[in-house]
């Protein structure tokens, strides 16, 4: 993820991803719901260019700088998750406001795997969170932001 990416998973309401001893969330915690097809295709047509590979449809925006949304597959077909990293540097909240009302619509929450917070879908709650994120400072400083994002790699590694 770079720095200049807000990474938010959707996630069944009520979930509560916890870390194990590691620092690492359980995989599993995604898995167990079912999204509708018009929401995945509301999700399919937030962002205009599409570049799949494997078990993975990925969806980007046409901007530099810009936002992803990624459908993850199971072997079987079913969506294992989906997950936006959100790029206020190439793109406009009205993205991210999209985002969420297809949330919302879907009965579904946000997941900010960087602080582990769970998000209802409410405008005000994702952009309190997104002030208080690196890649709302990558903005107003992108080195910083940046240096602030390998060290945080370096410190995992």
């Amino acid at each position: 993820m770079g720095a200049h990416h807000f990474k938010l998973y959707v996630v069944p309401h009520g979930s509560h991803p916890k870390r194990h001893a590691e620092g690492e969330y359980d995989d599993f915690f995604l898995l167990g719901f079912e999204l509708q097809e018009a929401v995945l295709q509301r999700f399919r047509s937030l962002l205009p260019n599409a570049n799949h590979w494997g078990k993975v449809e990925e969806f980007n925006s046409s901007l530099q700088w810009g936002s992803d949304l990624r459908i993850f597959h199971e072997e079987d077909g079913r969506v294992a998750e989906v997950v936006m990293r959100y790029a206020p540097a190439g793109d406009s909240l009205q993205v991210l406001c999209t985002f969420v009302e297809i949330v919302k619509q879907a009965g579904c929450e946000l997941f900010v795997e960087t602080t582990g917070e769970v998000l209802a879908p409410e405008p005000e709650a994702v952009f309190a969170a997104l002030r208080g994120h690196r890649a709302f400072r990558f903005l107003r400083d992108p080195e910083g932001a940046i240096k602030e994002a390998a060290n945080d790699t370096n410190q995992i590694c």
